[in-house]
């Protein structure tokens, strides 16, 4: 249906074509929603630390404790405490991985 404002055709649309436009407009909307969420949880995987070299990273560093720490009760104290600080140095780098 056609009216005239103006001189001019405005076009009414009726119940049904609005309900149609609000429909196909959600559809879109869901649709670049998804398309984004899509994204960030490709991203977020990507992100995800690697837990095995996490895992091997953290026994490294316990080997280092434990075999230092040991150094340090025979009596090489110096040498002990330079492996535990190793160790810590290890400790930072694995919380990085």
């Amino acid at each position: 249906m056609a009216m005239y404002r103006a001189n001019r055709p405005v076009d009414l649309k009726t119940g049904e074509d609005l309900e149609q436009d609000l429909n196909n407009l959600r559809e879109q909307i869901e649709k670049d929603l998804y398309e984004v969420n899509q994204r960030q949880t490709t991203q977020k995987l990507k992100d995800i630390p690697n837990p095995k070299l996490h895992q091997i990273i953290s026994f490294v560093k316990s080997a280092i404790r434990i075999v230092f720490s040991f150094v340090g009760i025979i009596g090489f104290y110096e040498l002990g405490f330079f492996g535990l600080l190793l160790a810590e140095i290890v400790g930072i780098y694995e919380e990085l991985v």
